[in-house]
């Protein structure tokens, strides 16, 4: 039996803990919205909003009081792109069954792998948008910003601090 050597245990090592970590350093932001704000009866009245960006995609986390049928945006922009909005995934949440979309810049646009889970016991919406559907996945940093719609009510967020709609801060690819 051979003896290992140190320094080549050490890079297998090294290299493993890399590979391991990789997803796992994705870049996050979170923001928090106060319930009771947004959409009478407090559903899909957003708590908090949480994005990820990671290599392969941009993760959207939308607590809600309550999961019910209805709207729901989430507006995307990278960082340096000249246009104000790069993204949109726009889901309709009904009885008869979800339908989920992406349009960017050039208009709707086939995304395979957009996920859109509406998950009633959680009492979230969370949206996956694989990172090649957005400029075929070459941008860096990106911002976010959510609403839900049901008829003529709304809720969204993050919210100004002076009031209004705006983005998350840009948050960096992982």
């Amino acid at each position: 039996m051979r003896p290992v050597r140190p320094l080549a245990a050490a890079l297998v090592l090294a290299s493993c803990i890399v590979l391991v970590s990789g997803s796992a350093l994705a870049q996050t932001v979170r923001v928090s919205d106060p319930a009771g704000d947004g959409l009478k009866g407090h559903s899909l009245d957003i708590t908090a909003v949480k994005v990820a960006n990671r290599d392969h995609a941009i993760v959207v986390t939308i607590p809600v009081v309550k999961v019910a049928h209805g709207d729901l945006g989430v507006r995307m922009r990278m960082r340096g792109d000249s246009t104000k909005e790069t993204a949109l995934v726009r889901s309709l949440h009904r009885a008869k069954g979800d339908t989920n979309s992406l349009f960017t810049v050039a208009g709707e646009t086939a995304c395979a792998g957009l996920r859109v889970v509406w998950d009633d016991a959680a009492k979230r919406v969370q949206v996956r948008l694989p990172s090649r559907c957005v400029d075929s996945g070459d941008y860096g940093a990106v911002g976010v910003k959510v609403i839900f719609e049901i008829g003529s009510d709304a809720d969204f967020a993050p919210e100004g601090p002076k009031g209004g709609w705006r983005f998350t801060d840009y948050v960096a690819r992982g």
